[in-house]
């Protein structure tokens, strides 16, 4: 992919999946909202210099689901698309749209979804979209970059960024001191999950809380949130390797993040009502009474202590209603 983007330009990224996969394409999406700067970094070495991260971001996934509303009929994953508006360090009143989509499985009609979106975008804010699309399957995957036409004379030829989680070794990112790319690893190893091979995922898992502690751009709630994340995504499930796991984190915090609190959480949040609500509040948009599972989640994630910050980027309620919940 190229480092560099024209000034004038929006920018489009993008991500679809399976309806069986959509929880951890909620929880992807979540570790690229949480950590936007670092997305933006991770993909143009010069993003301090191009983009105003002082100016903040404006999410607008609601608009993006207006302008392809069947898409989940298609085969295609809205619970995981983004679009969001960001601003030109040249001062520029231009807004860029960004579109994330990370696809897992692909389909030959992806190609197509992804020009769609482009003109799609173009047409209703008259402005140009530049598009990536990020690849979390095996390296092996189909990776569409261009979707061309040709018929009787008349000829298109649309091409696009891509990215694929093995890109990059597990070593090279660590090195990266990004938090972004942490997030990449545990994709990486969501990609290859084996249940049966937990030695090599607790040596991963320990790797990137090692890379969290030594970077110095996380204090302990973000650092919960991460092991979370990682919880959810890649989980241990040898009893013995957990409990080793949950000791070391004590002790390379020193006593400040313990995992006892981590433990319950994992298993309320693994609880099948919780996940099925979580299903039919978060991911199905449109399913009447979402506001009020919506509500009723974000109230069990309170009361297990879950920062305000994540429930909200969960249940998609604003701060303001979460801490009015009693």
């Amino acid at each position: 992919m190229k480092d560099e983007i024209e000034t004038t330009l929006p920018l489009i990224v993008n991500h679809g999946d399976k309806k069986h996969r959509r929880k951890n394409d909620i929880l992807l999406k979540g570790a690229v909202e949480d950590f936007f700067p670092y997305v933006l970094r991770f993909f143009y070495h010069d993003a301090d210099e191009i983009f105003n991260m002082g100016k903040g971001f404006e999410w607008m996934n609601t608009e993006l689901h207006e302008i392809q509303p069947l898409l989940s009929q298609k085969g295609g994953s809205r619970a995981a698309d983004l679009l969001v508006k960001v601003h030109l360090m040249n001062g520029s009143t231009e807004l860029f749209l960004l579109h994330l989509e990370i696809q897992k499985t692909t389909n030959n009609d992806f190609s197509r979804r992804v020009f769609q979106y482009w003109y799609r975008l173009t047409d209703k804010y008259k402005s140009a979209v530049v598009s990536l699309a990020v690849f979390t399957g095996l390296k092996s995957q189909l990776q569409p970059n261009q979707y061309n036409f040709n018929l009787l004379g008349t000829q298109l030829n649309f091409k696009y960024n891509t990215y694929q989680i093995f890109n990059h070794t597990e070593e090279e990112l660590i090195e990266m001191d990004n938090p972004f790319a942490l997030v990449i690893i545990a994709a990486q190893q969501e990609a290859i999950y084996n249940e049966k091979a937990q030695d090599g995922l607790y040596n991963t898992r320990m790797k990137i809380v090692k890379a969290l502690k030594a970077s110095k751009k996380f204090n302990y709630e973000k650092i919960k949130d991460f092991l979370h994340f990682m919880d959810q995504l890649i989980p241990l499930t040898d009893k013995k390797l957990k409990i080793i796991f949950d000791k070391e984190i004590t002790k390379l915090f020193g006593g400040k993040i313990t995992m006892g609190i981590m433990e319950a959480i994992r298993e309320q949040i693994l609880d099948e009502g919780i996940e099925q609500g979580i299903e039919r509040g978060i991911e199905q948009g449109e399913v009447k009474g979402r506001r009020k599972e919506a509500l009723e989640i974000a109230l069990e994630l309170k009361k297990e202590g879950l920062t305000i910050d994540f429930i909200a980027k969960t249940t998609k309620l604003t701060a303001k209603e979460i801490e009015a919940l009693v």
